[in-house]
């Protein structure tokens, strides 16, 4: 989870859910419950709610095919491949 100023509110945010169809994807009420308790746990002094949240939003962020248990576990460092035409990907590469 992650919390940033922004002007003077505060963007809060970040969860790794995995999605297939990108048309889906939507701040769920369970992400909004999540990132609650987290602040709560966090700044157990803050009033923080529902009645606070004045916009949210959500977005894909796209990974490779990974045999890895969680995104978490995914490497964020990525490559471009260019082939020029004719070339063929090798098996390796898939």
């Amino acid at each position: 989870m992650l919390i940033f100023p922004l002007l003077d509110k505060v963007i809060v945010g970040v969860s790794d859910l995995p999605i297939d169809d990108p048309e889906q994807a939507r701040c769920t009420e369970e992400e909004v419950n999540y990132f609650l308790e987290m602040i709560d746990i966090v700044f157990r002094d803050s009033v923080v709610g529902r009645s606070h949240i004045i916009y949210r939003f959500s977005g894909v962020r796209p990974l490779p095919a990974s045999e890895a248990d969680t995104a978490g576990q995914i490497s964020r460092d990525h490559s471009i491949q260019v082939l020029e035409p004719g070339q063929g990907m090798s098996n390796s590469a898939l």
